[in-house]
């Protein structure tokens, strides 16, 4: 029996990408469709330029991700981006991906993580938003949304 693959650390390697100190995480695996609208709305608050984006796409055995996601992921237009290819694992559903994505950008040294699944269509104001309450409630170890907000 072969060892399993093992995967890096801090996989936020490229040098561009280690000036910035925020990032957007988005795990994401075989919804394009979904993950195409998030992208869309992830590209219109103003300052949406200003982080690092790393998609985290799942790989669950015997269900390899789908090339659209793949391909959205790559040509996604942000300016800062890394794809991250989870080595393919059994756990169910997405907790894996997510904590092991978390923890690697826990280790990159980043000020700070916006956590958005594929399938969540943010708000022009989202950035904004999170960081004033952030800017209120230092001691605030997560902010997650807005409840009833009419956009």
């Amino acid at each position: 029996m072969q060892p399993a693959a093992r995967e890096p650390l801090h996989p936020c390697t490229e040098s561009e990408n280690r000036t910035v100190n925020t990032a957007v995480l988005i795990p994401c695996h075989r919804r394009a469709e979904l993950l195409y609208w998030c992208i869309h709305h992830l590209q219109q608050p103003p300052d949406w330029r200003d982080r690092l984006y790393v998609f985290a796409i799942d790989n669950h055995v015997g269900q390899s991700p789908d090339a659209d996601v793949v391909e959205l992921c790559t040509k996604s237009g942000f300016p800062r981006v890394e794809v991250w290819h989870r080595v393919a694992h059994a756990f169910p559903g997405n907790s894996y991906n997510v904590l092991k994505s978390l923890r690697a950008l826990r280790f990159a040294g980043l000020q700070r993580v916006y956590y958005v699944e594929e399938d969540v269509w943010v708000a022009p104001d989202f950035f904004r938003w999170h960081e004033a309450m952030w800017e209120r409630n230092p001691h605030w170890f997560a902010t997650v949304a807005e409840i009833g907000r009419a956009h």
